[in-house]
């Protein structure tokens, strides 16, 4: 391979110390060049991956919404279905849970999400998404 660039080699050393300088300066291009542009692909291709990550693939809901058997009858809903839980605060849309565990007339809405965050504090509406 050396033996491809000794006529380059020899046309800039016969330049002097200059011609030195640039045989120096490209060897290091020579092998800067391929490294930056292999980083730069590598970010692009990372980038283009977190971003895939990052679109959501499942449903549109987060948490979960656990009813009581009377009050998810009531309102047509059953295991496995979404409800629209919401006050004045806000709204999310959830999959329902029916327990006996959770008390007639009251509702348990998963926190932890932005999205149930409003729903927190005061009284919810529950109904069919």
């Amino acid at each position: 391979m050396s033996m491809l660039f000794d006529p380059l080699r020899d046309w800039l050393l016969a330049f002097g110390s200059i011609g030195l300088v640039l045989w120096i300066v490209l060897k290091i291009l020579a092998i800067a060049v391929p490294v930056i542009i292999t980083v730069a692909f590598y970010v692009v291709w990372e980038r283009k991956l977190i971003g895939w990550m990052h679109v959501r693939h499942g449903p549109m809901y987060v948490g979960m919404g656990v009813l009581h058997p009377d009050d998810a009858e009531s309102t047509g809903l059953h295991a496995d279905s979404v409800a629209k839980v919401g006050n004045a605060n806000g709204a999310a849309t959830l999959p329902v849970v029916v327990s006996d565990k959770v008390a007639p007339g009251c509702a348990w809405v998963e926190s932890g999400y932005g999205a149930t965050a409003p729903l927190l504090s005061g009284r919810v509406e529950v109904r069919r998404a």
